[in-house]
């Protein structure tokens, strides 16, 4: 991969080509949008946002706070991807008729 003078610009360039969109939310913390197919079914909107400050950590039940590597959230990714086919191939043939 080549060096970038402006990693943030570029990281909001692949994003989009993904459709997510990179802002910044009323408070500037970094946020990320995308269209939801299964939110529209249901009625509740259209649009997911996530805080990018939650991206790369998770907080266990216990309260304790667990880290990912780069490797770990491209697999999480890379899972969350292959779900949301599923989910949205299920709920397709949910409605064939």
């Amino acid at each position: 991969m080549a060096i970038c003078d402006n990693r943030p610009r570029e990281l909001a360039r692949r994003l989009r080509g993904d459709g997510i969109e990179m802002t910044r939310a009323k408070s500037g913390d970094l946020q990320f949008r995308f269209r939801s197919k299964s939110l529209e079914r249901s009625g509740r909107g259209t649009e997911r946002r996530v805080n990018g400050a939650t991206l790369g950590r998770a907080v266990s039940r216990s309260g304790r706070e667990l880290r990912l590597d780069l490797g770990s959230m491209s697999r999480s990714l890379s899972i969350a991807r292959l779900l949301e086919r599923d989910a949205e191939r299920a709920a397709d043939d949910g409605f064939e008729r």
